[in-house]
């Protein structure tokens, strides 16, 4: 049941950070292995390789694939730090924590109460 509770959202700063740096070391590596791949195809073309195209679609979906995780992947740690960094400085701003969950709460209530308004709006035309 613990273990539900992990995330993005809930890691700390520093371990995102660290994670971020990590994936941006895979895909630094990731990046030399579509260079050597360009290396080993254009040496595959020069001796005449029959087998050269479907070693390279293969590995280029193996590159792709790997490349578009990672990415999601520094995606959500992005949104999580910049999430954290929006809270820290509203906190900051209001005071405290709670403060700024009641604003959000306030401001959910105004949308709801918003839409309804359009909604009953519509019922009578």
């Amino acid at each position: 049941r613990d273990l539900q509770n992990y995330g993005y959202p809930q890691t700390s700063r520093e371990v995102l950070e660290k994670m971020d740096a990590q994936l941006e070391r895979e895909l630094w590596e990731l990046r030399e292995k579509a260079a050597r791949l360009k290396d080993e195809v254009e040496e595959a073309l020069s001796d005449g390789d029959a087998h050269v195209f479907d070693m390279l679609k293969d590995r280029l979906r193996a590159l792709r694939g790997s490349i578009e995780r990672r990415t999601l992947k520094r995606d959500r740690i992005f949104n999580a730090l910049q999430h954290d960094s929006m809270m820290t400085g509203m906190s900051r701003l209001l005071g405290s924590r709670l403060r700024v969950n009641i604003l959000e709460g306030f401001i959910f209530a105004l949308i709801i109460f918003v839409l309804g308004l359009l909604a009953s709006e519509f019922k009578r035309d």
